[in-house]
């Protein structure tokens, strides 16, 4: 039997081409499955820093309420507001209430730097909690 050497050449080819497509084809699935595992894994990342982040601003937010929170009977009510705030009892009114409370702390030039500041920092963390 005599065969051209054409043939096992055009065989070569048809051979390399249908190997390409199979290795095309399963990087392919690999490379779907590798980006479903980053999206996957980029999402987890996500919600940690999310979680992280809300963490955070309820540390800052208690914090600044301990540094306004004074024994003084004329900041009653900014004490009782507070600790709503703080219990998570607080009402949108009482929010509401608080608000205007701390930013007359926050623009009062006489009051010291620090209680401004934590004015600041509770009035921003409410911001993100509540949505206001």
């Amino acid at each position: 039997m005599n065969i051209p050497p054409y043939v096992f050449n055009a065989l070569a080819i048809i051979l390399t081409v249908v190997g390409f497509i199979i290795t095309n084809r399963k990087n392919r699935i690999d490379s779907k499955k590798s980006i479903a595992d980053s999206e996957q894994k980029l999402r987890e990342r996500i919600v940690a820093i999310e979680v992280k982040i809300d963490v955070f601003w309820k540390n800052v937010a208690f914090d600044s309420a301990k540094i306004l929170h004074t024994p003084h009977p004329e900041n009653a009510r900014r004490d009782e507001l507070l600790e709503l705030f703080v219990e998570g009892m607080i009402s949108r009114d009482q929010l509401r209430e608080l608000i205007i409370l701390l930013k007359t702390i926050i623009e009062d030039k006489v009051r010291e730097f620090g209680e401004r500041t934590a004015a600041s920092n509770l009035l921003r963390a409410i911001e993100i909690q509540y949505d206001v």
